[in-house]
């Protein structure tokens, strides 16, 4: 690995350490997430027969137990549209991202694995 120069050894630590404390505070909210999809969970989503796999985020509740309101969650590219979400890094634990809420769609419980959860929203952004 290259030595890093001395001059920006400083922000490259402080870049990992609060890299390193995120992802410390994400895997313990996980934890405490449960056995069953919430609001706010951020969920990869593969259908049958598919190698792709797309993250969405849980965004509504629908009083039909069996379907989720999702939104395709961007990690990808930081321009937000009008009906979009943007997360900066300092607003959600999972940012930066955007949730593309133009893109909604019902998903059925079966396609939203627990297992496949990888983040979450808090409420302050869900409430946005």
């Amino acid at each position: 690995m290259p030595e890093i120069p001395e001059k920006f050894r400083h922000r490259v630590e402080l870049a990992f350490a609060k890299a390193a404390d995120k992802s410390r505070r994400l895997n313990e909210a996980l934890s405490q997430r449960g056995n069953s999809v919430q609001l706010g969970d951020i969920i990869y989503v593969s259908l049958p027969n598919n190698d792709l796999a797309l993250a969405w985020t849980v965004i509504w509740t629908n009083p039909d137990p069996d379907l989720f309101l999702c939104a395709p969650y961007d990690m990808a590219c930081d321009w937000a549209g009008t009906p979009d979400v943007g997360l900066s890094d300092f607003s959600a634990m999972c940012g930066p991202a955007v949730i593309r809420c133009g893109f909604s769609l019902w998903i059925p419980r079966e396609l939203l694995k627990v297992e496949s959860r990888v983040g979450l929203l808090e409420e302050h952004n869900l409430l946005r």
